[in-house]
């Protein structure tokens, strides 16, 4: 193997930029791909799929909201529409249980109150549903540094990963919480890049933030403004049900307040918090039509 000094070095790394006619080309080609086509990757919800195109490889996705107002529910629902999809998807939990998070797909798969009723031969049911789809993994160990995070893409080589929530990773020797989340937030960029996967944050929000619609400003989550500048889009929950005593209760919305590639939206959805299920489903919770199994929407 030749030897090279460092200017040589750079020079060979700056000649590895494509053409501009290459660029026109992979562009040109993705568009057309995309054209007339679902989402490769659909987060399940109809209206904001449409708007982002789904989820896209090397890229880094942001969901913020208040505690106890649908974050983990809308990131569970989220994994598992991905894994109905043959997606590899880790979901990272750094605060409920992997037994919690799998109850909560199963509440929101055939529309089961956990308080209320049993599961009995759903289990058979959502067995056989895992079977057909053995790309989910969660992990309830790990994740709270870098380093464990770049193992766990080398394990599993996942499509997708999930982590919830960004406020739980590790200090692990840094000065500050704030500095650890802001280098965690940083690596995270660099990974989703240099291993061609999606990275999806869930971060709580401060009290200030809760009424917040629109991009104006977007200083309110809890430990880094690095957060919304590594953001490739960034998502505001609301459960406006739950906040205003005059709205429906199952009321939600979904505020897209950063969007680097194309324009900002808001979205108004249904929360039925006793499945655990966003959207407006076209189904009954135990109907299972074999056309409609597979895809996102349920439709």
């Amino acid at each position: 193997m030749p030897e090279y000094n460092e200017r040589e070095k750079a020079e060979i790394k700056i000649k590895q930029n494509r053409t501009i006619l290459e660029i026109c080309e992979a562009t040109f080609q993705r568009r057309r791909e995309r054209f007339g086509k679902p989402p490769e990757m659909a987060i399940g919800i109809r209206e904001i799929d449409t708007h982002i195109w789904g989820l896209q490889k090397q890229r880094l996705y942001v969901v913020a909201a208040r505690p106890s107002h649908g974050k983990s529910s809308f990131l569970i629902q989220t994994a598992w529409n991905l894994t109905k999809q043959n997606k590899k998807v880790v979901y990272l939990s750094l605060e409920m249980s992997a037994q919690a998070i799998f109850e909560r797909m199963v509440c929101n798969e055939f529309g089961i109150n956990p308080e209320t009723a049993t599961f009995n031969s759903k289990e058979t049911r959502m067995t056989e549903r895992m079977l057909e789809h053995p790309f989910l993994t969660i992990l309830e160990i790990g994740g709270r540094t870098s380093a464990e995070l770049q193992a766990i893409y080398r394990i599993y080589k996942p499509d997708v990963i999930i982590v919830d929530y960004i406020q739980q990773v590790s200090v692990n020797g840094k000065r500050s919480k704030q500095e650890a989340i802001a280098n965690y937030i940083s690596d995270c960029k660099e990974l989703s890049l240099a291993y061609n996967t999606v990275i999806i944050l869930a971060s709580q929000i401060n009290r200030a933030g809760a009424s917040i619609t629109d991009g104006a400003a977007i200083d309110f989550m809890k430990g880094a403004g690095e957060i919304e500048e590594a953001a490739d889009y960034l998502f505001h929950l609301r459960w406006i049900g739950k906040e205003e005593k005059d709205a429906p209760i199952n009321k939600y919305q979904v505020n897209l307040i950063k969007n680097r590639f194309g324009p900002v939206q808001n979205f108004t959805l249904e929360f039925n918090s006793e499945y655990c299920r966003f959207g407006k489903p076209e189904r009954k919770a135990d109907e299972f039509p074999e056309n409609k199994r597979h895809s996102p929407y349920g439709s």
